[in-house]
């Protein structure tokens, strides 16, 4: 665990950024604490193993998520790991989605009312064989950005989307007390590492700490 702590802290070949955000408190208003220790995870002191099942609210209706969350705690898990669509919430340029299969606030709540911690990872990326990697279409109206990169149009509408993001989901966050999730930020590629503690500056709204995860570096082959 050591090494653990050594690693998400070093920055350089970076696939995700962590924060410590919302889940299932037990009690509502409660506030709680997320560390890493010298062998465990602690959730409010104490050693805390997550257990965890994936599940994308963007590819089931809304009508079913408490259902299918019961049935993930049914099975002895204490969390759910979930994506945000970017182009699911932005499907037009500067028109933003949060109602129905794209209430992604409501899904925390549910999740926290069947008493489940939420790893969410925003993007923008995300590798879940989801249409563009979740990226919406208009950004390819500039046939020269550059998505996955520093391309600044590409941060920008990036920037914006986190931002709408943050406004639902900022309440939610283990240090407001409300409700707790943990929160990832996908990106992949070495690149683009920079470009994620860009978007942790200007997202205001998410809790600390920031940590990165380092992958290892590719080989001759570029593999």
């Amino acid at each position: 665990m050591r090494k653990l702590k050594a690693d998400v802290r070093l920055l350089g070949l970076s696939a995700a950024c962590w924060f410590m955000l919302a889940g299932g408190l037990p009690a509502v208003h409660a506030r709680s604490t997320f560390a890493i220790g010298d062998s465990d995870f602690l959730l409010d002191g104490k050693a805390f193993q997550i257990k965890a099942g994936e599940m994308h609210p963007g590819r089931i209706p809304h009508q079913y998520w408490a259902d299918r969350l019961k049935m993930m705690h049914a099975m002895g898990l204490n969390t759910v790991s979930i994506y945000v669509f970017w182009n699911q919430h932005e499907p037009r340029e500067g028109q933003f989605h949060f109602t129905g299969d794209a209430d992604i606030a409501q899904f925390v709540r549910l999740a926290q009312k069947e008493g489940l911690w939420v790893i969410l990872r925003p993007g923008p990326y995300c590798c879940a064989e989801w249409e563009f990697g979740g990226y919406p279409w208009w950004l390819l109206k500039e046939h020269d950005l550059k998505v996955r990169s520093q391309d600044p149009r590409f941060l920008a509408a990036a920037e914006t989307y986190l931002k709408k993001l943050g406004e639902q989901l900022a309440p939610l966050q283990i240090t407001h007390g409300d409700r707790s999730f943990w929160s990832r930020w996908k990106m992949n590629t070495a690149a683009t590492a920079a470009t994620t503690f860009t978007w942790a500056k200007s997202a205001t709204w998410i809790a600390p700490p920031v940590l990165t995860c380092r992958l290892s570096p590719p080989t001759a082959a570029g593999t």
